[in-house]
């Protein structure tokens, strides 16, 4: 029994180095075509998410962004698509754990590790805001930095759906390597 787990362990790791796997970034972002469905989906579940808060809350953050849109027109998507490879690296850590799990499910995956989820993502916004030579996108961003985790954690299950479905759709499947 010793000899047969240490030969399929000898067995991923010769096929791992020989067919590295792609990572979630590559997969999930292969063309444009991927790209843009990918960006539009997260986009609507941003919408979604301000629309399921309080009025007080979505009122404010429906009026960033729509004075955001009303400057530059097209801003949430644009942003999106700036963040999401920062976005795939971060949660390629998660991705390659669950290819080396027996588990099926990225969103369920994702689910069980929103701690690290969260943190990965959130870690992406703080660096791109202490990089930022604009003084006035970081200190709203600061204003908002305290209730940014609770956000992020409650759009996680959505964003696992998005990215489970997408890995899905793939033709290679989310569980091949190669």
């Amino acid at each position: 029994m010793r000899h047969a787990r240490l030969a399929a362990i000898l067995f991923v790791s010769i096929h791992s180095l020989t067919f590295p796997m792609k990572t979630l970034a590559q997969t999930l972002l292969a063309d444009d075509d991927r790209r843009d469905a990918l960006i539009a989906n997260c986009v609507a579940l941003i919408e979604q998410q301000v629309a399921a808060r309080g009025p007080i809350r979505r009122l404010a953050l429906s009026a960033g962004i729509g004075l955001l849109n009303a400057v530059k027109p097209g801003a949430l998507q644009r942003a999106v698509s700036a963040l999401l490879p920062d976005f795939a690296d971060a949660l390629d850590p998660l991705y390659r754990q669950f290819q080396q799990s027996q588990s099926t499910d990225f969103s369920r995956f994702i689910d069980e590790h929103s701690a690290v989820a969260t943190h990965a993502l959130i870690g992406v916004t703080d660096r791109r805001m202490q990089a930022s030579g604009n003084a006035a996108v970081r200190a709203a961003y600061a204003r908002l930095r305290s209730t940014a985790e609770n956000e992020v954690r409650a759009a996680l299950p959505g964003l696992g759906r998005i990215l489970d479905q997408r890995l899905k759709s793939d033709a290679l499947g989310p569980r091949r390597r190669g």
